[in-house]
């Protein structure tokens, strides 16, 4: 299988995932110095990820897709970024 065709069939599930509501996006802005603790949680729990980009801070914004059994390695992430948010009050799923 080429790679066009992987990425293709790829692109497809997230996106019926997400139609069917099992799969949702959360976007983090991580700073430089926590990255590595992050790509570590990331790999750890082989969520799906893309970086999108850096912010006017420099901080890498990164897009984690995951599936409803994936969400504590969500919270440990909003976790690692944000301590003091122990209940995920600001979570903005889509």
């Amino acid at each position: 299988m080429d790679i066009f065709r992987l990425c293709r069939n790829y692109i497809e599930t997230i996106t019926e995932l997400k139609t069917k509501n099992l799969m949702k996006t959360r976007s983090f802005e991580v700073p430089t110095d926590m990255m590595p603790e992050f790509a570590e949680i990331l790999q750890e729990n082989e969520l799906n990820n893309t970086i999108q980009g850096i912010n006017d801070e420099n901080d890498i914004m990164i897009d984690v897709d995951y599936e409803p059994d994936e969400r504590d390695a969500v919270m440990e992430l909003m976790l690692l970024l944000d301590p003091d948010d122990e209940d995920g009050s600001e979570e903005n799923d889509d």
